[in-house]
Protein backbone atom coordinates (compact mmCIF):
# COMPACT_ATOMS: atom_id res chain seq x y z
CA UNK A 1 0.00 0.00 0.00
CA UNK A 2 2.58 2.69 1.02
CA UNK A 3 4.50 1.27 -2.14
CA UNK A 4 1.74 2.53 -4.44
CA UNK A 5 0.91 5.38 -2.41
CA UNK A 6 4.51 6.82 -3.40
CA UNK A 7 3.70 5.93 -7.07
CA UNK A 8 0.57 8.24 -6.86
CA UNK A 9 1.77 10.80 -5.39
CA UNK A 10 4.87 11.39 -7.88
CA UNK A 11 4.86 14.62 -9.90
CA UNK A 12 3.82 13.21 -13.36
CA UNK A 13 0.92 11.81 -11.62
CA UNK A 14 0.04 15.09 -10.06
CA UNK A 15 0.68 17.61 -12.45
CA UNK A 16 -3.06 17.40 -13.78
CA UNK A 17 -4.81 18.12 -9.79
CA UNK A 18 -1.95 20.96 -9.53
CA UNK A 19 -2.75 22.12 -13.32
CA UNK A 20 -6.60 22.61 -11.94
CA UNK A 21 -5.77 24.14 -8.67
CA UNK A 22 -3.29 26.55 -10.31
CA UNK A 23 -6.21 27.83 -12.78
CA UNK A 24 -9.15 27.87 -9.87
CA UNK A 25 -6.30 30.54 -7.84
CA UNK A 26 -6.02 32.50 -11.14
CA UNK A 27 -9.98 33.04 -10.84
CA UNK A 28 -10.12 33.76 -7.68
CA UNK A 29 -7.22 36.39 -7.75
CA UNK A 30 -8.73 37.68 -10.98
CA UNK A 31 -11.99 38.40 -8.93
CA UNK A 32 -9.55 39.86 -5.70
CA UNK A 33 -7.73 41.89 -8.40
CA UNK A 34 -10.00 45.22 -8.30
CA UNK A 35 -10.96 47.08 -11.93
CA UNK A 36 -10.44 50.65 -12.12
CA UNK A 37 -10.57 52.11 -15.81
CA UNK A 38 -9.30 49.57 -18.05
CA UNK A 39 -8.81 46.45 -16.15
CA UNK A 40 -5.60 45.39 -17.05
CA UNK A 41 -3.95 44.47 -14.28
CA UNK A 42 -6.69 41.93 -13.25
CA UNK A 43 -6.50 40.60 -16.54
CA UNK A 44 -2.84 40.00 -16.68
CA UNK A 45 -2.51 37.13 -13.83
CA UNK A 46 -0.84 34.35 -16.00
CA UNK A 47 -0.28 30.45 -15.05
CA UNK A 48 2.96 28.94 -15.93
CA UNK A 49 4.12 25.02 -16.18
CA UNK A 50 7.42 25.21 -14.38
CA UNK A 51 8.29 21.61 -14.06
CA UNK A 52 6.39 18.11 -13.84
CA UNK A 53 3.74 18.64 -11.11
CA UNK A 54 4.70 22.41 -10.66
CA UNK A 55 2.43 25.32 -11.59
CA UNK A 56 2.84 28.86 -11.03
CA UNK A 57 0.23 31.80 -10.96
CA UNK A 58 1.56 35.12 -11.47
CA UNK A 59 1.06 38.60 -12.33
CA UNK A 60 3.80 40.55 -14.06
CA UNK A 61 1.98 43.67 -14.16
CA UNK A 62 4.12 46.45 -12.32
CA UNK A 63 0.60 48.09 -10.80
CA UNK A 64 0.09 44.35 -9.30
CA UNK A 65 2.90 45.15 -6.90
CA UNK A 66 2.11 48.22 -5.78
CA UNK A 67 -1.11 46.95 -5.23
CA UNK A 68 0.35 43.83 -3.35
CA UNK A 69 3.39 46.38 -1.47
CA UNK A 70 2.32 49.40 -1.75
CA UNK A 71 4.81 52.37 -2.94
CA UNK A 72 6.79 52.38 0.13
CA UNK A 73 5.64 54.24 2.58
CA UNK A 74 2.87 51.98 4.51
CA UNK A 75 2.39 55.36 7.04
CA UNK A 76 0.19 56.43 4.32
CA UNK A 77 2.95 59.52 3.63
CA UNK A 78 3.04 61.56 1.21
CA UNK A 79 4.97 61.24 -2.32
CA UNK A 80 6.84 64.27 -3.91
CA UNK A 81 7.76 64.87 -7.59
CA UNK A 82 11.50 64.09 -7.67
CA UNK A 83 12.43 65.84 -10.98
CA UNK A 84 9.19 67.78 -12.26
CA UNK A 85 7.96 70.64 -10.30
CA UNK A 86 4.33 68.83 -9.65
CA UNK A 87 3.30 65.26 -10.40
CA UNK A 88 0.44 64.22 -13.46
CA UNK A 89 -2.52 62.93 -11.66
CA UNK A 90 -5.29 61.61 -13.85
CA UNK A 91 -8.92 62.07 -12.87
CA UNK A 92 -10.63 60.13 -16.38
CA UNK A 93 -9.69 57.03 -18.25
CA UNK A 94 -8.56 59.60 -20.84
CA UNK A 95 -6.15 61.02 -19.20
CA UNK A 96 -4.51 57.92 -17.58
CA UNK A 97 -3.52 56.25 -20.92
CA UNK A 98 0.49 58.49 -20.82
CA UNK A 99 1.11 61.75 -19.44
CA UNK A 100 -0.28 65.15 -20.57
CA UNK A 101 -1.37 65.73 -24.46
CA UNK A 102 -3.58 67.96 -25.99
CA UNK A 103 -7.06 67.82 -25.78
CA UNK A 104 -6.84 67.06 -22.08
CA UNK A 105 -8.47 69.38 -19.78
CA UNK A 106 -6.57 70.79 -16.57
CA UNK A 107 -9.59 69.94 -13.59
CA UNK A 108 -11.73 68.09 -15.32
CA UNK A 109 -8.65 64.80 -16.91
CA UNK A 110 -6.29 65.56 -14.42
CA UNK A 111 -4.34 67.98 -12.37
CA UNK A 112 -1.16 68.74 -11.50
CA UNK A 113 0.02 68.11 -7.65
CA UNK A 114 3.05 68.90 -5.41
CA UNK A 115 2.97 65.59 -3.56
CA UNK A 116 0.25 62.98 -3.61
CA UNK A 117 -0.93 60.25 -0.89
CA UNK A 118 1.17 56.96 -0.84
CA UNK A 119 -0.61 54.01 -2.03
CA UNK A 120 -1.45 51.38 1.42
CA UNK A 121 -0.75 47.98 0.59
CA UNK A 122 -3.68 45.55 -0.44
CA UNK A 123 -1.84 42.99 -0.04
CA UNK A 124 -4.24 40.45 -2.16
CA UNK A 125 -1.51 37.64 -2.82
CA UNK A 126 -0.69 37.43 1.06
CA UNK A 127 -3.87 37.43 2.34
CA UNK A 128 -5.13 34.23 -0.29
CA UNK A 129 -2.35 32.21 0.23
CA UNK A 130 -4.01 29.93 3.03
CA UNK A 131 -6.95 29.74 0.78
CA UNK A 132 -5.07 28.46 -2.65
CA UNK A 133 -3.29 26.23 0.10
CA UNK A 134 -7.02 24.18 0.33
CA UNK A 135 -7.05 24.33 -2.76
CA UNK A 136 -4.55 22.66 -3.70
CA UNK A 137 -5.00 20.51 -0.87
CA UNK A 138 -8.84 19.56 -1.93
CA UNK A 139 -7.40 18.98 -5.81
CA UNK A 140 -4.54 16.59 -5.13
CA UNK A 141 -6.58 14.63 -2.18
CA UNK A 142 -9.90 14.47 -4.56
CA UNK A 143 -6.88 13.03 -7.62
CA UNK A 144 -5.77 10.62 -5.30
CA UNK A 145 -8.77 9.15 -4.07
CA UNK A 146 -9.97 8.68 -7.39
CA UNK A 147 -7.04 6.56 -8.51
CA UNK A 148 -7.48 4.66 -5.22
CA UNK A 149 -11.08 3.70 -5.91
CA UNK A 150 -10.24 2.57 -9.88
CA UNK A 151 -7.20 0.16 -8.46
Amino acid sequence: MAESLRALTQPEVLDRPVEIAAWKVRTELIQRTPKRWTGNTRQNWQVKRISPGSWSVFNPSKIMRYLEDGTGHASGGWIYPVRAKALFVPLTQRASFGSWRDGLKYGVDYVLARRVRAIRPMKIVRNFQPIADVILRNEITAHINKLLRAS
